[in-house]
């Protein structure tokens, strides 16, 4: 699952990717993912946002759920060296670039993850937001639904989306219980898209109101979708991608593996992003 993070090319990518499009239009009610639990099955949760969107943030008649007939079949297949890909004919356009974009970051982030072979990945693809959910259950832009599949809203075209994707899938084989903790995973899957949000758009972090990285939510305007690159960019940048994997493989234990308190980890985080991008 990703919002509409990246502005900027990096290169350290084989391919340039657009700019993410997110649908801003504001959801009382909505599904979060990708939340798979330690039996790896994809967990939706369903909470409501109002509190937290502010009072402009829903209207009287909010959202309506798909109806079945958004429901659609995926009967085109398009298979590449290490994916197969699932689309309709909507999608015959697209389906073309969105293999080129996988296929190119496949090896990359594979290495980043020390897997010599992960599974081949399944990738489904919808044309829109409405018969997505309405195939899958989930009002997300995008699922992982375990090591070897995920699906996504396909147009606009959304390179750095499935990039984001893969990058869940693979985690998951690097480590079976890669999710948790939410902050880590989004972190980690942001900066394998190059899905970079400048922290100088962000209001919390433009003014320097950051938010606790143990408490960052899915929603709002300073989520883990528009901070959770700057903190993967600062592990990295401070001490390697290494020590990102072994935090992997930790859950999360900060004080474990990094040897300092989540306090000095949240200060030292706040002062990278002040010093390299405020």
């Amino acid at each position: 699952m990703w919002a509409c993070l990246r502005e900027d090319s990096d290169a350290r990518f084989p391919n340039p990717l657009p700019r993410k499009k997110w649908d801003s239009s504001p959801l009382c009610t909505l599904m979060l993912g990708p939340v798979p639990p330690r039996s790896g099955v994809v967990t939706l949760l369903t909470i409501t946002l109002a509190a937290f969107l502010g009072p402009t943030a829903c209207s009287n008649s909010g959202p309506t759920a798909p109806e079945d007939s958004d429901r659609i079949e995926l009967t085109l297949r398009l298979e590449t060296e290490n994916f197969t890909l699932l689309y309709s004919e909507p999608d015959q356009g697209v389906i073309e670039e969105y293999a080129s974009a996988l296929e190119a970051n496949y090896n990359r982030i594979a290495n980043d993850f020390l897997m010599a072979e992960i599974p081949r990945i399944t990738a489904s693809f919808y044309p829109d937001q409405e018969s997505f959910t309405a195939s899958t259950g989930s009002m997300s832009r995008g699922n992982t639904f375990s090591s070897s599949a995920f699906g996504m809203v396909s147009q606009p075209i959304d390179l750095g989306g499935a990039i984001h994707e893969l990058a869940h899938c693979v985690a998951f084989v690097f480590y079976p219980t890669a999710n948790d903790p939410p902050w880590l995973a989004e972190s980690v899957a942001l900066y394998e898209a190059n899905q970079r949000h400048s922290p100088t758009s962000v209001p919390c972090l433009a003014n320097r109101e950051f938010p606790s990285i143990q408490l960052l939510g899915y929603r709002g305007s300073c989520s883990i979708y528009h901070v959770g690159y700057t903190i993967a960019e600062f592990i990295v940048d401070e001490w390697g991608f290494a020590i990102l994997r072994e935090l992997i493989l930790s859950n999360g234990d900060v004080p474990g593996i990094l040897g300092i308190s989540w306090d000095l980890f949240q200060l030292e985080w706040e002062a990278f992003v002040i010093d390299r991008y405020l």
